[in-house]
């Protein structure tokens, strides 16, 4: 086991410098400059090329694109991210950091619900077996499953906070209200736990369906059914433990899917975490930020 860890671990680091390499390469060949992100429209009316250059030079923008890579690269991995350049200086890492239990949060509570309601839905279906329940599901799982986060977001805002106005549109709390894990918080989390959790339901739910289908058929439950076990005792002891075993496995794969779609979902109702940094991040061409 020490062996295949290591191994793996060695594997991870050619992969993680090509990853990087790629994202810097990507960030680089966007349009715009951080540096005009920076100044004000009004002040670059009275900048010359000179103090243009200059304020390149104090945030290392002057050196070539490989320098520069080489450089981020050799201080990330001494665990420093580097500095932002819109925030005069402050460490990417304290910014991640500041934003990261926000995220982290959100992502907890939406993959709470999402495996929840997807075991649930994903066991009835398999109970229910080309019943019309089960129709039902399959096409609803599959209709969940086709539509990306972002179009789930903009309709829930549209239908349930706009139109209908039942919940906040905005933020982890009211401005000035108490901060905490609290009413206005759960109200406030409601729209995006959602809004992330339907891909997350539909995908857990067909997993379930097709784990406890093959789980009844098996011989160890007909044993059970032999031996005069009641259907209750053989479903809870035996099917439903038996066929968690391949669904835990998907929850380590789904928090990178989660991730990515929280910056979107982040940024349509202005969570204050990783996601919506890393987009203001890409808006004002923050490298650092960026990378980090």
């Amino acid at each position: 086991m020490t062996q295949y860890i290591i191994r793996r671990v060695l594997v991870s680091i050619p992969l993680l410098f090509l990853l990087s390499l790629t994202s810097y390469i990507v960030i680089q060949l966007a349009p715009g400059d951080p540096i005009q992100a920076l100044i004000d429209p009004e002040e670059m009316l009275y900048m010359g090329p000179h103090d243009i250059e200059e304020l390149k030079k104090r945030y290392g923008l002057d050196k070539p694109l490989p320098v520069q890579y080489f450089i981020w690269l050799g201080e990330a991995v001494k665990g420093n991210l580097g500095y932002s350049i819109q925030t005069h200086n402050i460490p990417v890492m304290q910014l991640i950091l500041e934003r990261l239990p926000a995220t982290a949060f959100l992502m907890v509570v939406t993959m709470a619900f999402g495996v929840s309601m997807g075991l649930l839905f994903g066991v009835i279906s398999a109970l229910k077996q080309y019943s019309r329940l089960d129709y039902g599901l399959t096409v609803s799982a599959f209709f969940m499953l086709s539509v990306p986060e972002f179009f789930w977001a903009l309709m829930a805002m549209f239908i349930f906070a706009v139109t209908l106005s039942w919940f906040p549109t905005f933020g982890m709390w009211t401005p000035g209200g108490e901060v905490g894990i609290n009413w206005d918080l759960m109200h406030h989390l409601v729209l995006p736990v959602v809004a992330l959790s339907l891909n997350d339901i539909a995908g857990m739910m067909r997993y379930a369906r097709a784990s406890v289908l093959d789980t009844i058929s098996a011989d160890f439950v007909r044993t059970a059914r032999a031996k005069g076990l009641s259907e209750q005792l053989i479903l809870w002891k035996h099917v439903f433990r038996n066929a968690l075993i391949p669904i835990v496995t998907l929850l380590g794969l789904r928090l990178p899917v989660l991730f990515g779609g929280a910056l979107i979902v982040e940024t349509i109702f202005g969570w204050p975490g990783v996601g919506l940094l890393g987009y203001t991040a890409l808006l004002q061409r923050d490298y650092p930020v960026i990378m980090g």
